[in-house]
């Protein structure tokens, strides 16, 4: 902000609040940032509304102490959430702002480009530089694949891409306000400059949610569109995204759930081939975010030694 826009901001806090609130200088950025057509704002999301996940939700929590006044901790780059379509990362996303208790700015390559020569890049350097003076924040890139696909082939148009690219790795390694949280459903795609260790302080992988899960999502679901779909349906989605199982619950408010249940397909039927070479690529690269099932108590089978025969001895009396 301008000295001008700073002390504007200051004095409609005094008016409105009686004090220097920090909520209001913020949406005052909010405000400036809306204006210039370079990121956009989205609400932060609550993480109840997120099922499952709870080995990621831990880490972001653990992270959350390096923004405290008084740490000493390194501040987190940010993360990348590789995974099934539908399987909730945008929302993860939005719920880590949440978490975080930061203002979520979405950044959005494609609507950055530019027919004039060099002002894509332009538009782009004002872009991290607006984010540099928002201070603290959580920057989403939803489908990192799409944003820079065109990287690999830099002559489609004329290398705008690439530059766009390259000033952005190197604004990402040394901004240190920003935590980013980036998504990618086809790992294939993304460029091998993002997958190279210390890009991101974490690749996590997104799988198809665990029966937990789905139980989790099923409470959440119902709250939300005031249905009843019975828990013990988990059992019967596995291989059900989160997107699919919510999909079921808006038809069956016009078709009833059995119908809605039966009428939609999954994923993980229509693209199984795709998801096991997703899940055999991150066995070994990334973290698992799911929340395992409770494995059920191992129990010992005992057999049962066969009975022995006990042959009399001969008989010693003489006769």
């Amino acid at each position: 902000m301008t000295e001008f826009q700073a002390e504007t901001a200051y004095s409609l806090s005094l008016t409105q609040k009686g004090y220097f609130s920090s909520k209001t200088v913020t949406e005052a950025k909010s405000q400036m940032i809306k204006k210039s057509g370079l990121l956009e704002i989205f609400p932060a999301a609550n993480i109840l509304d997120v099922g499952g996940l709870n080995p990621l939700k831990e880490y972001v929590a653990n992270r959350a102490q390096a923004y405290k006044p008084d740490s000493k901790l390194p501040k987190p780059k940010g993360i990348l959430l590789v995974g099934v379509p539908g399987t909730g990362k945008s929302k993860t996303a939005c719920a880590i702002a949440g978490m975080l208790q930061f203002p979520l700015l979405r950044l959005d390559i494609g609507a950055l480009k530019n027919s004039l020569v060099g002002e894509s890049e332009r538009r782009m350097r004002e872009a991290t530089k607006i984010v540099d003076a928002f201070g603290n924040c959580v920057l989403f890139l939803d489908e990192l694949e799409k944003m820079f696909s065109g990287t690999r082939g830099g002559l489609k148009d004329s290398g705008t891409t690439m530059g766009m690219f390259s000033h952005f790795l190197t604004w990402a390694n040394e901004q240190k306000s920003a935590f980013i949280v980036a998504t990618a459903n086809n790992i294939k795609e993304l460029p091998p400059e993002f997958l190279r260790a210390g890009r991101f302080d974490a690749i996590w992988f997104v799988d198809l949610p665990t029966l937990i899960e789905r139980r989790e999502i099923i409470k959440i679901m119902n709250r939300k569109y005031g249905t009843s779909m019975p828990e013990a349906w988990a059992d019967d989605l596995k291989g059900y995204t989160g997107s699919e199982i919510e999909q079921i619950l808006r038809d069956s408010l016009y078709d009833g759930l059995e119908a809605a249940r039966h009428s939609l397909i999954p994923l993980s039927k229509t693209m199984k081939e795709d998801i096991e070479q997703l899940r055999l690529w991150a066995r070994s690269r990334a973290r698992i975010a799911n929340t395992p099932d409770e494995e059920a108590p191992a129990t010992r089978k005992l057999r049962q030694a066969p009975k022995v025969r006990v042959l009399g001895t001969p008989s010693t009396t003489i006769h």
